[in-house]
C-alpha cells in the first residue's frame, strides 16, 4: 500500500436506492468481518480516505465498477455478494410490474407495456 491515498472519484449518485444498497452490503461485508475492520481499515486496503468510504457506505455516492472490484478483494468476497441485494431489488421492481399487469387481459397489456417504454425512454435521456 502506499504512502498517499489517491481519491478515484466515486460516482456521485445522490438519494439512489442502488447507491444505498451497495453501500449497505459494503457495510454489512465488512462488519461482519470483525472488529479490527474499519472503514480506515478499507480505505487503506484500496487506496481511499475514510471519509470516502463512509460516503459510499452510507450510500451518497457508489463505487466505479473498478472500486467495487478492489473492495470486494479487500473484503474477501465477490462482486456479485456486495451486488446481491441490487439485484433482488431489481428483481422485486420487475415482480411488482408483474404483478400490476398480470390480471389484465393480453388485449391491454400491450398498451400498459408500450406506456412502461415510453416513461423508461424519457428518463433514460433525463
Amino acid at each position: 500500500m502506499t504512502a498517499s491515498k489517491r481519491e478515484v472519484p466515486a460516482t456521485p449518485i445522490v438519494g439512489s436506492e442502488l447507491a444505498l444498497l451497495v453501500g449497505k452490503a459494503i457495510a454489512s461485508r465488512r462488519k461482519a468481518l470483525g472488529p479490527g475492520y474499519s472503514q480506515e481499515w478499507l480505505g487503506e486496503q484500496v487506496g481511499l480516505s475514510k471519509q470516502t468510504i463512509s460516503r459510499m457506505e452510507n450510500g451518497r455516492i457508489a463505487p466505479t465498477i473498478f472500486r467495487l472490484h478492489d473492495i470486494s478483494s479487500a473484503l474477501q468476497c465477490t462482486m456479485g455478494e456486495l451486488l446481491d441485494g441490487v439485484v433482488q431489488a431489481g428483481s422485486d421492481h420487475a415482480q411488482a410490474v408483474i404483478r400490476l399487469i398480470d390480471g389484465l387481459p393480453e388485449a391491454q397489456r400491450e398498451p400498459v407495456l408500450r406506456v412502461v417504454r415510453e416513461v423508461v425512454a424519457s428518463l433514460k435521456q433525463v
